[in-house]
């Protein structure tokens, strides 16, 4: 790395500054160099990613295409997707697409079943090997990459049912249920942390939720190992609103096990009360209450959760990494701690 952490951090103030000054500049253009200019941008998106709490998401895919010099809009993209991927898979309709790609159900004409095909004009075979060495049911399994003429493409189980996030809004899960969900959730994510990964995106909608209910983590598309992080060629990535405050300053803190737990209660925090923790009128306002340490107060839509939960989520939340949960499996312990004299208590009645 060539530029210092302050360096970037600098240049984001800068950007922000025009931003809000309404002078806006392309985030590229403040810098002659390259390397540091790449960095802007990526922490740009991750700002610009969570506007949807402002705007509405047709206006953020098209920002998010802007920023980004190796992936086309959507429009074009959609014309150089090939109906058939590896004389295998055939695109059936898309499922979900942004500024990262798009995802399509497909169907693998050797096994003759329904996969998830995730599209891409960026190498994304490094995800796909990521992915591949974890095995665990609580993980969404990659089968198989390639590439056809500029397309990159990496296969997926197909999960049937909706990521959490959409739950959320369409059938709010009941308190208990959304401890269960994030309790399984903290299983997966342990099963990776403890084989080097750290997932860095946790969030409602890359929880899938099969029809049993059971929860499924996906995209682990900016997952990274820990030698990655410690050898410096990971870049920081992630959904602002669920990122810990430690990654949103330039002092090159990198993400690990502790910023994952953050994310997991935000998710927790979110699927309780329907609304994110940290909330503002742009996305300048979220950034700085997530630096602000000031702990959020669950909404009053929360009255019937119990306290010891509310104080599980700030845990998880602290500004302070060294006093949030340790690990992804000593926070499902303390849920499953938490939830045994209500199940017991149902079983009884």
């Amino acid at each position: 790395m060539t530029y210092s952490p302050y360096e970037l951090d600098q240049l984001l103030e800068k950007w922000e500054d025009l931003h809000e000054q309404g002078t806006p500049v392309e985030p590229a253009r403040l810098t002659d160099d390259a390397e540091l200019a790449q960095a802007l941008v990526d922490r740009v998106r991750q700002i610009q990613e969570m506007d949807w709490l402002d705007q509405d998401r047709e206006t953020i895919d098209l920002s998010l295409s802007k920023l980004s010099t190796g992936i086309k809009s959507d429009a074009k993209f959609q014309q150089c997707v090939p109906w058939l991927l590896g004389n295998r898979y055939t695109l059936e309709c898309m499922i979900a697409g942004g500024g990262f790609g798009q995802v399509w159900k497909a169907w693998d004409r050797h096994l003759e079943r329904h996969v998830a095909v995730k599209l891409s004009q960026i190498d994304n075979s490094v995800e796909a090997r990521h992915v591949a060495r974890l095995q665990h049911p609580g993980i969404v399994a990659v089968h198989d990459l390639g590439k056809e003429q500029e397309t990159w493409y990496i296969v997926f189980d197909l999960i049937e049912g909706v990521d959490l996030g959409k739950r959320i809004e369409s059938d709010p899960l009941l308190w208990w249920q959304s401890v269960e969900v994030v309790a399984k959730v903290a299983d997966a994510l342990d099963y990776a942390h403890k084989r080097g990964f750290v997932h860095r995106d946790v969030k409602p909608a890359n929880i899938l939720v099969k029809e049993d209910g059971t929860p499924v983590l996906a995209d682990f598309g900016i997952a990274v190992t820990e030698g990655e992080m410690k050898g410096e060629t990971a870049t920081t990535a992630g959904t602002l609103a669920y990122m810990a405050p430690e990654l949103l300053v330039g002092d090159g803190k990198q993400a690990d096990v502790c910023t994952d737990i953050y994310g997991l209660g935000v998710v927790l925090y979110q699927s309780l009360s329907g609304s994110l923790p940290f909330k503002g009128r742009n996305f300048f306002e979220v950034r700085q209450r997530i630096l602000s340490g000031e702990m959020p107060k669950c909404p009053e839509t929360c009255h019937t959760v119990p306290e010891e939960l509310k104080q599980i989520i700030l845990r998880c939340l602290h500004k302070d990494p060294d006093m949030r949960f340790q690990s992804a499996s000593e926070l499902a312990a303390t849920l499953r701690s938490f939830l045994k004299p209500y199940c017991d208590k149902a079983k009884k009645a």
